[in-house]
């Protein structure tokens, strides 16, 4: 008695560990186990190749397996309920916004492969197209982060580029009023420097016009000045 209970309890483990890690829970048997195989040994060749994986529940009524996917990355779940009632959950890094079209195109057209019963050849077009769609998203998802490189990188290179010019026309202003207080209000010619002294930390020019002879003194800072 005792033996056959254990028998029993290993029996159950090993069921409920095959339904943890595998990829195809099939409860309505329509897989043999050589198809059931074949479509394991796909579904890791597609998640070797493509980084996606792939759950498969054939289920004889209806349960929220598509919970799991919270703690998992870059997943589908296909959900066939009664053999009829086929539903597809992605992952939340799968942003299938904006792609609804193509996956209600892409159920569409299998319905007559599930109404056959031909369920592993809807397993695998849904796993082909779905993982089309994906491939789609990722590329649209590279390009568009692409063009957030270049342009951020494109107004980086015009905030640079209107700072020099803004450091250009302050230098050119500054060039410009010093030479406009070396010119005659009267003649507007240049004027002569005739003096040049320090008085502290100030440095002095005295400039005089050889015309009406009308003089000006223009003061600026300077530092460090040497004897």
């Amino acid at each position: 008695m005792c033996n056959k209970k254990l028998i029993k309890i290993i029996i159950l483990y090993f069921v409920i560990i095959n339904s943890i890690f595998a990829n195809v829970t099939d409860e309505l048997g329509v897989f043999n186990q050589e198809e059931k195989n074949n479509l394991e040994k796909k579904i890791k060749n597609v998640e070797k190749e493509y980084k996606i994986s792939y759950y498969i529940y054939i289920l004889n009524k209806d349960s929220e397996v598509e919970k799991t996917l919270v703690d998992l990355k870059r997943s589908v779940i296909i959900k066939i309920v009664k053999k009829y009632k086929v539903k597809l959950y992605f992952t939340k890094d799968i942003s299938i916004e904006g792609y609804s079209d193509e996956i209600d195109n892409l159920l569409n057209k299998t319905t007559d492969l599930i109404a056959g019963k031909d369920y592993l050849d809807y397993i695998y077009e849904v796993i082909g197209d779905t993982k089309d769609i994906i491939n789609i998203i990722d590329v649209g998802e590279k390009t568009d982060s692409k063009q957030l490189i270049n342009n951020t990188m494109k107004n980086i290179f015009i905030g640079i580029l209107v700072f020099l010019i803004i450091i250009v026309l302050i230098f050119r202003y500054i060039k410009k009023y010093k030479e406009n207080m070396k010119i005659c209000k009267h003649c507007n010619l240049e004027m002569d420097l005739i003096d040049k002294y320090y008085e502290k930390n100030k440095e002095i020019k005295l400039y005089s016009c050889k015309i009406c002879g009308y003089s000006k003194k223009i003061i600026s800072l300077k530092k460090n000045i040497g004897k």
